[in-house]
Order: C-alpha cells, then structure tokens, then sequence
C-alpha cells in the first residue's frame, strides 16, 4: 500500500511540474530555486517535481525520497 502510495505521488509531482512549466514557469521558480538555474528543459521539469514529490510525502507523512 505504502508503494501505491509514493506511486501516485511521483506521478501526481511530474505532472503537476508539467503543468507548471506550460502555465507559468515563474510560479515554479518560487518553490524551488535550483530550478531558476537551470535551463527550462525536461531536467528541469524533474528536479521541480521530485522537490514537490518530497513535500507532497511530508504532507502525506511517508518518508522523503532517498532514490
């Protein structure tokens, strides 16, 4: 149940960092400042949403990532 869980919120971060790099990538620059480093590209995109992802599991109280 605990992998269904961290499942969904990996796939639920990519996609909402998807969304906000189509919508507004400034808004994305406020949650996480190594993203304003890099270019705005698909690695860019993953290092957003693995950052949501650990907050996303502090939220849901499932440990952060130690991939």
């Amino acid at each position: 149940m605990l992998i269904f869980k961290k499942l969904i919120i990996r796939h639920l971060s990519l996609i909402i960092g998807i969304l906000f790099e189509l919508i507004s990538p400034h808004s994305a620059l406020v949650m996480t400042s190594t993203f304003a480093k890099l270019p705005i590209n698909s690695i860019s995109i993953l290092l957003f949403s693995s950052t949501l992802e650990n907050k996303f599991n502090k939220l849901f109280f499932l440990h952060p990532n130690k991939d």
